[in-house]
């Protein structure tokens, strides 16, 4: 676990300081230099490049973190990394053709509401394939347990990088054209320094192997499972991002913008989150390989309780500060018609980290066919749920059904588990935990209003951080979390 602690703090605090970053960026420079409209186009660009890319990489990065403790004793975890820098320029052939194909049909969704959207759809093929390695790039250094500086490439490097195309855009005036062009040419050349410094951390960590050509009977076992991964997540990253698209083809692309706002300030939620899975998927997959169920469960404890107060406390201080982010924020009255979709996207993202491992443990598990279950039923739940209540409560009805997409699944995931395995995320302190929550949600509603946003937001912050702390330590919650401060109380002294 010690590796895990170390990785994660370190990853924590490179992401923190780029959702340090990202929050001016967002707050301040996007909605002053950019329209919602553009803002929105930036979204729905990015969601169709991932997803683009996420069908090309045809399960691979899945496989690598599945298959590379049995690689490693093989010595091939180098020639692994030979085949899944090749494969997707193969399947790239295949897939971009379809998309060519389909571009008429796929644009008459948003021809009405998104023209913008159908105008730069193609783009989708070349920027998608930069996306792939970057994500391929990015899971072998997590398979070396080395996320920080992946890590600090895609929070800190990308975001300097968006920020100047922002810049550039504004003060140069230049064309929609060269924007989109510049945010794609940001994204290359993060997977460039990516690729160096991977390549770096391969001649560090791995002999060349003289062994060429991955045995037929590992290619057995691999092949399959990339293409089960390959469905399930196709499923999996299309509900994750169908309530942009959704909104941009039935109310246009300036309320993606005003959603997308919003939706990036409940990140803060998830980076410690982010960090710890990507950190722990090697040892969930060496534990499930050893059939090492005591581990898998104290890992699995762990990490719901840590991310359900770090993800709680995150949730409660923006909620408390959000009339003081739309107070500052350039054209804040327009966005601030994402208030609700800050509370609604933030209370499922937390659900969501407080579950644990839930996909990871099926994921590499023998059970993991069925994710194809809970893919459909997911997908079932937020098509028809955004579809109802998008037309009623516009932005704020694709975030009651987010949140509802969140709730339902990560139960059904918990009991198909317990069943399975025998364990499950649940202690008696995570009914303390729900209580704190509630506790400091009570305290922040009762606090009185101040005249000065800085002061308002100050005193609301500090009193809440002190309920947070003080509950969280002295009715010991977390004994990391709690080992945390005894270290640095020590240090003090």
């Amino acid at each position: 676990m010690g590796i895990v602690i170390r990785q994660s703090i370190k990853a924590s605090i490179v992401s923190y300081a780029g959702a340090v970053i990202g929050m001016v960026s967002t707050i301040f420079i996007y909605p002053y230099f950019l329209t919602p409209e553009l803002i929105g186009l930036n979204r729905i660009l990015i969601d169709s490049a991932f997803l683009f890319a996420f069908i090309v990489q045809i399960g691979i990065p899945n496989a690598i973190i599945r298959f590379s403790p049995q690689l490693k004793k093989m010595g091939l975890i180098r020639e692994a990394y030979r085949y899944a820098l090749l494969l997707p320029l193969i399947s790239l052939v295949f897939f971009g053709t379809l998309v060519f194909l389909g571009k008429d049909y796929v644009g008459g969704f948003f021809t009405e509401n998104s023209p913008l959207y159908s105008r730069y759809f193609l783009l989708v093929i070349p920027f998608g394939l930069v996306c792939v390695y970057m994500g391929i790039i990015e899971t072998f250094a997590v398979s070396y347990y080395r996320i920080t500086i992946p890590k600090l490439i895609r929070e800190i490097v990308l975001r300097f990088l968006l920020i100047a195309s922002a810049l550039l855009f504004f003060y140069m005036q230049l064309s929609i054209d060269l924007y989109v062009m510049l945010v794609i040419i940001s994204y290359a050349l993060a997977v460039l320094i990516l690729f160096a410094y991977f390549k770096r951390l391969q001649g560090i960590m791995t002999p060349k192997e003289k062994t060429k050509g991955i045995p037929r009977e590992v290619l057995r076992n691999m092949f399959p499972y990339m293409g089960f991964m390959l469905l399930a997540g196709i499923g999996s990253n299309v509900v994750t991002k169908v309530d942009a698209f959704m909104i941009s083809s039935m109310i246009g692309l300036g309320s993606t913008g005003i959603y997308t706002i919003s939706f990036f300030m409940t990140a803060v939620i998830e980076i410690p989150s982010r960090a710890t899975l990507q950190i722990s998927a090697p040892f969930v997959s060496e534990s499930l390989e050893n059939n090492d169920l005591p581990r898998l469960k104290d890992l699995y404890i762990r990490y719901s309780s840590n991310q359900a107060i770090i993800g709680g406390l995150l949730l409660v201080l923006l909620w408390a500060n959000i009339n003081s982010i739309f107070e500052l924020m350039p054209n804040g009255d327009i966005y601030e018609a994402g208030k609700y979709v800050v509370l609604f996207i933030g209370l499922g993202k937390l659900i969501d980290v407080s579950t644990g491992i839930n996909n990871q443990i099926l994921i590499y598990s023998k059970y993991h066919r069925y994710l194809i279950l809970f893919v459909v039923m997911l997908g079932i739940i937020t098509v028809t749920g955004n579809y109802l209540l998008i037309p009623i409560l516009g932005i704020t009805g694709a975030a009651i059904a987010s949140l509802s997409s969140y709730f339902i699944i990560n139960t059904a995931v918990i009991l198909f588990i317990y069943r399975k395995l025998g364990i499950q995320p649940f202690t008696v302190k995570t009914l303390k935990i729900i209580f704190l929550i509630a506790l400091a949600f009570l305290v922040n509603y009762l606090l009185p209003d101040l005249d000065s946003w800085f002061f308002d937001s100050l005193y609301r912050s500090l009193i809440l951080l002190g309920i947070f702390v003080g509950f969280t330590y002295f009715y010991k919650l977390s004994e990391d979390l709690n080992s945390i401060v005894r270290k640095a109380l020590t240090k003090e002294k």
